[in-house]
Formats: C-alpha cells, structure tokens, sequence
C-alpha cells in the first residue's frame, strides 16, 4: 500500500526566497556569471544568437542598389534550447532530534509547532536550501557526471561542462592532456590565445576551471614572483594580458581537474550562460510532513526546476583532458 500524507503541518510557497538565493548566488557559485531566466517551465526555450560573417561598415553609398549587397556580410542566426529538469529535494526530520535541537537554530523561538511559529518554517527552509548548494553547483558544472549523491535519479542533467564537450562549435585547445604543475601555465596561455579577438576586451571575459587547477596555476605564478595572490587570500586571480585588460580566473565546485573554459559571463543578457529557474506558485513548493500515523519523524519535501544551457559555442574555448 503507497504512503499517503497523514499530517501535513506546513505548506506553503518558498519560490520567492528560492528563485532570489539561486540568481543572486548566495552559497550557489554559478549565481553571479549566469543570466537567470526564473519563470521557464517544462518546454523548450531557444537561446538565440546572431553573428555576422565579416565587417558590415563600408564606404557609404548614396543610392544602394542590390547587387552592392552581393557577396556582401550576412546576419547569421542561430540558438541553443535551454530545458529545465523536474527536481524534488526530500530528506527526514527525526522528531526527537528536532525537539533536542531546537533551541539551536531557534533560540528566539517560542513554539516548535511547525504551523504556529513562522520562525520554524523559515528554519526548515533555510536548512534544505543549505543542503542543495553544493549539490546544484556541481549539477551547472558537469551535471550527470558530476558526484551527486544519488546519481541514478539525475542522469538527465546536463551541466556546462557536458555540453561543451559535445558541441562541435565550442573549440578545444591543443592536445588533450592533464594538468600538472610543470604544465600549467602554457596551458592556460593556449587557452588564452585562442580566445576569438572579439571577446578579448570584454570586460566580463571569465575563465571557469577546478580548484585543483586554479591551485597549480597560482602556486606556478607565485613560484615566478607573479602579482597573483594564493588561492586562500583571494578566490579569483587574473590571466594577465598584454593589452591590460585581465581574464579572471574563478575556480568553481564540480568542474572536473582538468576542465578549463573561458566564455562572456555575467548576470546580464549579453552573457553567454544562462539558467533557467522555475518553481510553481503554490503551497506544492515545500511541504513538512508525516507520511503515515503514528510516525515519529517529519519528512521534507521541495519541488523546482532547474536547468543550464549558453547561447554560442563558437563563443567558448576550453582545456580538456578527453578529446572531443
């Protein structure tokens, strides 16, 4: 016989605080290099792009005619489609412990009851968006790949990482090798130079890498008396270059050891990332309850969609250790 929910003593809609802590990356690394589309549901979104063949501005002409458009630059359109993923979050409350324990994350509290004590529901909230961080890192990072816990149920996630290495516009640099201290710095270099001249000067140029990886090239320019500082005093450093203007460099959870890619990434809509966010506006969003009577423990359940996807690939340049 299937459980069914006997005491449900809180439900209600989280999706604001959510969808809020998710763009604005408080504890969810990808937040502040993704443009965040919150309201996309279960069918496909296409992310356009547009790219121009060769320089469009020519000497003026007062009077065009058609064929001073012939084999003249054209306006190429393209797209990829971004697909969120059903998620639910579900974990258990051991009544006992709760009661222990209260004080601890309430200590202004005045009742454990769940539907009496809005402090309590806040709690409980907080400490399942907590828990998922990590996890959904690592999901935008490699997705399927990555080391989430219960993989069979998020098979179907595709992070960036992943997408990369299957797209055959994304460029892979060199010859696929690991990173190692010895060969750390001329890889980053590759990757660098092989940035399309139209990114170089943008000012939100970044490169995404490992912490393994951004720990072998700080500790590499810091043997060379380089300006950047050790990875522990400042979470981002620079991949210097000639004209000034700097690439920032920021390690991210998930990535695997020897992933580097380097694409425009911020909130804005000209970044090339983005993700797509979208929880019902019901009391569906999160619930605390006991599935059968007489049960000793609550169960916590949230239910969200997320997904990741970039506009152009022919946008991003990467290091791998796997050929294409």
């Amino acid at each position: 016989m299937a459980d069914v929910i006997k005491d449900n003593p809180y439900g209600g809609s989280v999706a604001e605080n959510v969808i809020y802590e998710i763009t604005k990356g408080v504890g969810f690394q990808w937040g502040p290099y993704v443009n965040t589309l919150i309201n996309v549901d279960g069918k496909a979104f296409t992310l356009p792009s547009a790219s121009h063949a060769a320089n469009p501005l020519v000497k003026n002409i007062p009077n065009p005619v058609a064929s001073d458009y012939d084999g003249g630059p054209e306006v190429s359109f393209g797209g990829r489609t971004l697909s969120v993923v059903e998620l639910m979050y579900k974990n258990t409350i051991k009544t006992e412990q709760w009661l222990n324990y209260f004080p601890a994350f309430q200590p202004t509290g005045n009742s454990i009851d769940l539907k009496a004590n809005p402090k309590v529901q806040k709690a409980f909230v907080n400490l399942a968006m907590d828990s998922i961080k990590a996890q959904v890192n690592t999901l935008h990072s490699e997705g399927e790949k990555g080391a989430v816990g219960d993989k069979a149920h998020l098979d179907f996630y595709d992070g960036f990482s992943t997408l990369i290495h299957a797209d055959a516009k994304a460029k892979l640099v060199g010859t696929p090798e690991a990173l190692t201290s010895d060969n750390i710095l001329k890889k980053f270099d590759e990757l660098k130079h092989s940035i399309p001249a139209r990114l170089r000067h943008d000012s939100n140029l970044v490169s995404f890498c490992s912490i393994k990886a951004f720990d072998l090239y700080s500790e590499a320019r810091a043997k060379t008396q380089s300006y950047v500082a050790t990875p522990d005093l400042k979470p981002t450093t620079t991949l210097v270059q000639s004209f000034g203007t700097g690439i920032k460099i920021v390690p991210m959870h998930g990535l695997a050891d020897d992933f580097v890619f380097a694409t425009i990434a911020s909130t804005k809509p000209s970044s090339n990332l983005t993700q797509g966010v979208w929880m019902e506006n019901d009391i569906n969003n999160f619930k605390i309850f006991k599935l059968n009577e007489g049960e000793q423990h609550y169960r916590a359940l949230m239910r969200l969609s997320m997904g990741v996807q970039y506009k152009a690939g022919e946008d991003i340049v990467y290091l791998n250790s796997e050929a294409k």
